[in-house]
């Protein structure tokens, strides 16, 4: 591929082209709209890099306190189905971790994760 020097003023039109690989990856390259010989790939950093393999993820200190109310919700009880703690649920997670917008990765995985063991057992309320 064509390789572009850093701080420099060139500016080349570029196009995203997006392939999905034979591993379940996406590659992601710029190609030049003049010439599509010349192509950028793109990187992204996407997990924590840890500098030390023993080093602990910290999980928010609610975090299980909040997965219990969830797995309970989610029981598939009907008198957990019908609480109103489900209409709160939202809200309820908001005051126990702070902001949706400012969860980590880790504590959503974690919220998602518990929200999937029990996405089959929820029946819709009325």
């Amino acid at each position: 591929g064509a390789e572009l020097q850093a701080n420099r003023k060139e500016r080349v039109e570029v196009q995203l082209a997006c392939q999905l690989t034979e591993v379940g990856t996406l590659k992601m390259e710029c190609v030049s709209a003049e010439d599509d010989s010349k192509r950028w790939e793109l990187e992204f950093e996407v997990r924590n890099k840890q500098t030390d393999d023993s080093e602990q993820v910290k999980l928010h200190p609610k975090l299980n306190e909040c997965k219990e109310l969830i797995a309970r919700l989610y029981s598939g009880n009907k008198k957990s189905a019908e609480s109103k703690e489900i209409k709160t649920l939202a809200k309820d997670l908001e005051k126990k971790l702070g902001k949706r917008d400012e969860w980590d990765f880790t504590t959503l995985r974690q919220l998602f994760d518990t929200f999937a063991q029990g996405r089959k057992r929820r029946r819709r309320s009325e």
